[in-house]
């Protein structure tokens, strides 16, 4: 291989690993209301019950495009897709990455830019509770019309 590739490879890997990460950590950087607790004084006793109970909800993820093994003959790759509403949705390749959080009915879209051949691209949805669905899929990218 050549020099300058072996070094584009490892500086996208460094720049994916960053993005990755930071993407992970950023819904627990968000700080979200909490519950206050309800409760009754009385001079000797004190009860307190709490006023909200959290279950997790199941987080669902669909892309509705690209399809997976797609081919493009654009650099830049627009996806979009539903997800539950406010959840944080971030898509790693091995170029590129991304980071958005999905409108008030689930919509979200970003774009990634890709290296030309066959690109990964994990897409992953994540709500409050850090509860995560992640699909898989790949993108081909052809400069040239087949």
């Amino acid at each position: 291989m050549k020099k300058d590739v072996i070094i584009a490879i490892v500086v996208g890997f460094g720049i994916g690993a960053v993005a990755a990460f930071a993407a992970v950590n950023i819904p627990s950087l968000i700080k979200k209301g909490t519950a206050i607790p309800t409760g009754t004084i009385d001079s000797a006793n004190i009860s307190i019950s709490p006023s909200v109970q959290i279950s997790s909800i199941p987080v669902t993820l669909e892309v509705t495009t690209p399809a997976d093994e797609t081919i493009i003959t654009s650099k830049n790759l627009k996806i979009s897709g539903k997800t539950q509403n406010n959840n944080i949705v971030y898509a790693i390749s091995d170029f590129d990455s991304a980071v958005t959080e999905a409108d008030k009915n689930g919509a979200f879209g970003l774009t990634l830019t890709l290296s030309e051949g066959g690109n990964n691209i994990y897409l992953t949805s994540q709500n409050e509770n850090g509860d995560e669905e992640t699909k898989i899929m790949t993108v081909y990218f052809a400069p040239e019309k087949l």
